[in-house]
Parts: structure tokens; C-alpha cells; sequence
């Protein structure tokens, strides 16, 4: 089915004219569009970038991770930057709790762009709930 965009200007049918939310979402759906055509290396090169950008942010403004990742050193720029990627061991539902104690997992300074922080709250039907801290910008991903 074609995409459909509906125009927040009055007289203007088509092509549509988003709103500067719908704007946002054409340009993310536009790249993703185009990077389906992309070659293995070129795609493990833009995950290795947008990974080092997540890790960079995290070692200088979230206290949990800043621990955390101490020694894990620099990403190599090679492919080897998958076996730095697998030496983060995955998160405990305890160690996310403990963290929430303390506010330790959330970050002292949000990037530019990226919003507000919003809170969801998982259901708790295996035990405590779990508090998850977003961003508008996650919520628009």
C-alpha cells in the first residue's frame, strides 16, 4: 500500500505536508528505507558508530553504566567491535532495581533533541515492578 501523508497545510492535498512530528518520522522511515539496500559492512559500520555515540554517553553522564563500563575500553574501528559489544553482560532484573534505588541508571544530562524523560512501569506479575525512564525521541523510534 503507498504511503499516505496527510498535509497539515489547508489547500494542500498532495503531496502531503506533515506536521514537524510526521516530518520527523518520514526522514527516520526514509533512511531506514534506504539503508535496508546496504551492505553487511556498511551496516555493521552505522550500528559501530551509533554504538559508540549510546557508549560515550553513558561512560560520561549515567553513574550505573559509568561503573559499568569502565574497563571495557574504546571500540576497534575493525569488526572486532563485536566481541566488545559481548563482553557487556546483560542487565539483572536486580541490578535494575538496585539502580532505581539510587537513580543511578538515569542519565545527568540528555542530549540535545532528545526531549523530556517520561516513566513507564512494568506490571510486577513476577515480583516488583520495574520503572523504565524514556525519552520523547525513544518514543518517536
Amino acid at each position: 500500500m503507498p504511503l499516505s501523508v496527510s498535509s497539515t497545510i489547508g489547500g494542500i492535498a498532495w503531496p502531503g505536508v506533515p506536521a514537524p512530528s510526521g516530518a520527523s518520522l518520514l526522514a527516520i522511515l526514509f533512511q531506514l528505507e534506504q539503508s535496508q539496500w546496504w551492505s553487511p559492512p556498511e551496516t555493521s559500520r552505522k550500528q559501530r558508530d551509533q554504538l559508540k555515540v549510546l557508549l560515550d554517553h553513558a561512560r560520561a553522564h549515567v553513574p550505573f553504566y559509568r561503573e559499568r563500563l569502565r574497563d571495557l575500553g574504546e571500540l576497534p574501528a575493525d569488526e572486532s567491535w563485536h566481541q566488545v559489544w559481548r563482553r557487556i553482560a546483560p542487565l539483572t532484573r536486580a541490578e535494575i532495581q538496585a539502580a532505581d534505588a539510587t537513580g543511578s541508571m538515569i542519565t545527568e544530562m540528555l542530549p540535545p533533541g532528545h526531549g523530556e524523560l517520561r516513566e513507564i512501569y512494568t506490571s510486577g506479575s513476577t515480583g516488583k515492578p520495574i520503572r523504565s525512564v524514556r525519552t520523547q525521541l525513544w518514543e518517536l523510534m
